[in-house]
């Protein structure tokens, strides 16, 4: 397996651009603390720090999922450009259709 199967880019992407919105300013962060087992005044002085950076960094997050995702397009265009299905030759969709050949067809 490899391991562009587990989280493909665009979901990587979607993931780090959602990463400030959900994580600033929410409970996410002293729900996800006080699970973990922190006592008030830990999760209460971590939490600022956390929402602190991830509100100062905002715009370095949607800066990289921004360039990511036009990688992940360009990639997608590079491979389409270069499919065996766009040469002359063409995909042979003849022989590899998972349909059958009308009667009519068949010589």
């Amino acid at each position: 397996m490899r391991c562009a199967a587990l989280l493909p880019p665009d979901g990587l992407a979607m993931t780090v651009s959602a990463l400030p919105t959900f994580l600033c300013c929410t409970p996410v962060i002293p729900t996800l603390l006080a699970t973990a087992g922190l006592s008030a005044i830990s999760v209460y002085s971590t939490t600022s720090s956390l929402q602190r950076f991830f509100a100062l960094h905002q715009t370095a997050f949607f800066a990289f999922s921004l360039a990511l995702l036009a990688a992940t397009g360009w990639w997608s265009l590079r491979r389409i450009t270069r499919a065996g299905c766009l040469t002359a030759a063409g995909c042979g969709t003849e022989a590899a259709s998972p349909l059958p050949v009308p009667y009519s067809a068949r010589a």
